[in-house]
């Protein structure tokens, strides 16, 4: 049986910052590798002001920029190994937080995982038991899960 996720792990404000931020992300490289090897396809939003982050993205071969919305730009591209190779190495802001405000891995034109919030807040479109309890084991202990059959 198939049902949906969604999981987010538990956050602290960094000192000035309104931008939530988790202690660790220690299960990012993990989480990120799983849904990788699914997946041919990733979508990135960012902010506009965050213009570097974009650089960067637009400098990987194959990315483009699909839509600029008034605050928010997105950018799709093949999961070929050197994305992969950017988005397991090169993912934290000067902030310590995830680069872009959400990342969203496709396997042709079907969604499957989606990273919110600078890589706090998680969404799986189909999910088993199996990859639920492989979930639970790469997040902190105290994450929080919802799954909805």
């Amino acid at each position: 049986m198939h049902s949906k996720l969604y999981f987010a792990v538990p956050l602290y404000m960094e000192k000035n910052s309104d931008v939530a931020i988790p202690i660790s992300y220690d299960y990012w490289i993990p989480l990120i590798t799983y849904f990788s090897t699914q997946s041919n396809t990733v979508e990135i939003h960012c902010w506009n002001v965050e213009k570097k982050t974009i650089k960067e993205l637009v400098s990987i071969k194959g990315t483009n920029i699909k839509h600029v919305l008034d605050e928010i730009t997105i950018l799709q591209t093949e999961l070929h190994p050197r994305m992969v190779n950017y988005l397991l190495s090169d993912y934290l802001d000067n902030m310590g937080r995830v680069k872009w405000f959400s990342l969203f891995f496709y396997k042709d034109e079907t969604k499957c995982f989606n990273s919110g919030h600078w890589g706090t807040e998680f969404f799986v479109h189909r999910t088993n038991k199996d990859e639920v309890h492989k979930l639970r084991t790469i997040m902190p202990n105290d994450t929080i899960f919802h799954e909805h059959i």
